[in-house]
């Protein structure tokens, strides 16, 4: 009893968060109607390391009657706090107060002129990632309930939570990444009687390095920005979902902060109080204002492309170093010429891919975002955001027809499941800018929460309908549409935080842990799982070939290449064929092969005519 005085003494002296009032749920209402003698105005708190959460609520009597006259100062503040419909803990301490200065005559700043009342709450655990409905009434001496006023209370997540939610993502990503191309390139050491064509489809500058990754990323943005819709999401939901910012180009310390970020947290809770979802996100992860948002994702981007490209020149640099050292030269010579265009080929497709496949959602968000507040910013900050979007949209256009009449929409498109497809279609082509229609719903549409689940909705099906005319008859059509069919149910279970639909605090918060269960599977199971099993299959095919040299080896479907024995056919499928380059001379204007293949003397010369073949 001693020590839990002397805690709260100490609370006593804490500058209390900002709480959000809501309305109480019909639930928690008393059977005999509430008089309403009692306005509350303000409420904060606080969730302190002993797990005793304290609220102060403060408002006015403003009928004739005033505090003093109802003995206001000795009312009963009755607390209840729920954890998914169940109550957890009780009640310490509660007290009240007169206002000491009339409020008539007196400035409102003061707080001296409000009737004040204070609560303390012990909870039975820290509840962490959990939400705290807490319902606060007040009742005269009379047994009259003069006020009932309902928070949604979020505790801090805590350090260890944050980093966990934060780098298994980003684990799993890099794993897949590094697996998928690991195999890629063990795949495409073999030998070919079609070493020209070979040759070219390696080497297209269009070809990502890391093509397991793209997609990963893509799903982890969608986690992220679903979080960002204007619903009322179940407390913990915001919480755990921002700590994927990372995957969208928000960080909480941008480039641009004008010298003000949100509080975050406070006092053990989060603080949050704004009106639409991308707003709610920024105030939880303590970011500067919504109105840098647009600014700073836009810096962050262009300073990632910047280290991409000085990435892919460092290598040309290395090969370069390689060459005029005596003790490290390449035999045979290396044409520098060849090797810095490619080079730049690389750095011009890689730039495009990182733009109009990983960061086009993200981007065109936050882009569309700033014709809302185009009232608080110089209008040509809105323009900017506008023209960017459009050019965004007629570079996907151009890009996305220059590689249809190639056929290369598989090399570009390798982490989309659009380019695994058996027939060529206007319909598919388009639905390459499913990001750009997403990106409107989810920064355009950000005063309707409604209107965004319908569009996010309508795209899903599109895909998925497309895909299934596509793959009709395909036994494998099951792995195309697996993702964008749990994000179509996401999506539906998202509609029940809507809030015309009124469910309880309990219900959002069980369908809230669904969702979240439901992406933490799709990342474990869809990519690190099959990540694992593909490289498996990799090096058990690597085990027969050891021990059975004449043997074909357990190739994985979406590589390109497959590493047989020379004296073995080579059969190629539909996936190989269409990976073709698009040559536009013949083989009689290529330098003829010794039967053993390409001298190494030659190979400077064989890599111009290549690299004309493919600029042709």
């Amino acid at each position: 009893m001693r020590f839990l005085f002397l805690v709260l003494l100490a609370l006593h002296g804490v500058q209390a968060a900002f709480i959000r009032r809501l309305a109480c749920d019909l639930a928690d209402v008393p059977p005999s109607p509430i008089n309403p003698v009692f306005e509350p105005l303000s409420l904060s708190g606080g969730l302190d390391e002993s797990d005793v959460l304290f609220l102060k609520l403060s408002g006015d009597y403003p009928g004739p009657d005033g505090c003093e006259q109802l003995n206001g100062a000795v009312a009963k503040v009755l607390v209840d706090v729920k954890v998914l419909g169940r109550s957890v803990g009780h009640q310490i301490e509660s007290n009240g107060s007169c206002p000491t200065l009339s409020p008539i005559g007196h400035l409102r700043s003061d707080p001296r002129t409000y009737t004040k009342y204070e609560s303390f709450y012990a909870l039975d655990s820290a509840y962490r990632l959990h939400t705290l409905a807490t319902t606060i009434r007040l009742q005269l001496n009379n047994g009259s309930d003069v006020a009932c006023v309902a928070a949604k209370i979020t505790p801090d997540i805590g350090p260890l939570a944050s980093n966990i939610l934060k780098l298994l993502p980003l684990a799993i990503m890099l794993i897949s990444g590094i697996i998928a191309a690991g195999i890629k390139v063990y795949h495409s050491r073999g030998s070919s009687m079609f070493r020209y064509e070979i040759a070219n489809s390696v080497n297209d500058p269009a070809e990502a390095f890391f093509p397991g990754m793209g997609s990963c990323l893509q799903y982890i943005q969608f986690v992220f920005m679903t979080g960002c819709l204007t619903l009322s999401y179940p407390g913990f939901f915001k919480p755990i979902v921002s700590q994927l910012a990372w995957s969208s180009l928000y960080y909480a310390n941008g480039p641009i902060g004008h010298e003000f970020t949100y509080p975050g947290t406070s006092n053990g809770i989060y603080t949050i109080n704004g009106t639409y979802g991308l707003e709610e996100m920024a105030q939880t992860l303590g970011a500067t204002t919504v109105g840098d948002l647009w600014i700073n994702s836009t810096i962050n981007l262009a300073v990632m492309l910047v280290g991409i490209a000085a990435v892919i020149q460092l290598a040309t640099l290395v090969k370069w170093v390689k060459n005029i050292l005596p003790f490290w030269k390449t035999p045979g010579g290396l044409d520098l010429r060849a090797e810095f265009l490619t080079r730049i080929q690389h750095t011009g497709w890689s730039v495009l891919r990182t733009v109009l496949q990983y960061y086009l959602l993200p981007i065109v968000t936050f882009s569309l975002y700033q014709p809302l507040m185009a009232t608080f910013f110089p209008v040509y900050r809105t323009l900017l955001a506008v023209m960017l979007v459009a050019l965004l949209a007629v570079t996907l256009g151009l890009v996305v027809r220059y590689l249809s009449m190639q056929n290369r929409q598989d090399i570009f498109f390798t982490d989309s499941s659009l380019s695994k497809r058996t027939t060529r279609s206007w319909l598919s082509d388009a639905l390459h800018g499913l990001p750009l229609i997403q990106g409107i719903a989810l920064g355009g549409l950000q005063i309707s929460g409604v209107g965004q689940i319908i569009v996010l909705a309508a795209c899903e099906i599109s895909l998925i309908m497309v895909l299934a005319l596509h793959h009709r008859g395909d036994t494998s059509l099951w792995k195309l549409v697996v993702f964008p069919a749990v994000r179509l149910t996401t999506i539906f279970m998202s509609c029940a935080f809507l809030p015309a639909t009124g469910l309880s605090e309990g219900i959002k918060g069980y369908l809230g842990y669904s969702i979240l269960f439901l992406h933490a599977a799709t990342l474990v199971l869809g990519f690190l799982a099959t990540a694992i099993v593909d490289l498996t299959r990799s090096m058990l095919g690597k085990a027969d070939s050891a021990a059975r040299p004449d043997s074909t080896p357990v190739c994985l479907p979406y590589l390109s290449l497959h590493r047989a024995n020379a004296n073995d056919a080579k059969v190629f499928g539909f996936d190989q064929l269409s990976r073709r380059s698009k040559r536009r001379t013949t083989f009689g204007e290529l330098p003829a092969l010794p039967p053993g293949g390409m001298s190494k003397s030659n190979h400077g010369m064989h890599l111009k005519m290549l690299t004309r073949a493919r600029s042709i």
